[in-house]
């Protein structure tokens, strides 16, 4: 299963450049955005948020590699977690699919951003379930981990 959620997360990754260049191309000169909902819109030049998605995605991901590296190599540690293989195991598994959903949040993102700055407002209307697909996602995440650690017993 760990192997199938690396595979996700490699196919995201992939996915991810492929969308950003894809969105990069369709994007006007200045890029409109409206952090936490101010009243003011905030702008960015194309290149600044190619650079800045770029950047943001791959610190993400390198974060998590590296955590994910750092569990696999506390196999052998006498930990609480290496006491218990399975949940060692379920707990890489977790992390592995955590990364998959991050991936996909800032997928939906970059499509949101992108949709937003290229449709009127009755075409957007169509693409308003990608806001909530990352918080439904993060959702299913922590309550995945709730019954990992429940299980662990």
């Amino acid at each position: 299963m760990h192997r199938l959620f690396f595979f996700g997360w490699l196919v995201t990754a992939i996915l991810f450049v492929i969308i950003l260049l894809y969105v990069y191309a369709y994007l006007p000169e200045s890029v409109v955005w409206n952090p936490s909902g101010q009243t003011t819109l905030q702008t960015l030049t194309r290149d600044s948020f190619f650079y800045l998605a770029l950047i943001l995605f791959v610190l993400t991901n390198v974060a998590c590699f590296i955590f994910a590296k750092m569990l696999d190599l506390f196999k052998g540690s006498a930990s609480l977690v290496s006491k218990n293989r399975i949940l060692q195991e379920s707990f890489i598994t977790w992390f592995s699919g955590l990364a998959v959903v991050i991936n996909l949040f800032f997928i939906a993102s970059i499509v949101f951003i992108g949709l937003t700055n290229n449709l009127d407002e009755q075409q957007l209307s169509y693409f308003y379930f990608l806001t909530f697909l990352a918080p439904v996602l993060f959702s299913i995440c922590l309550i995945w981990l709730v019954i990992i650690l429940i299980r662990k017993k």
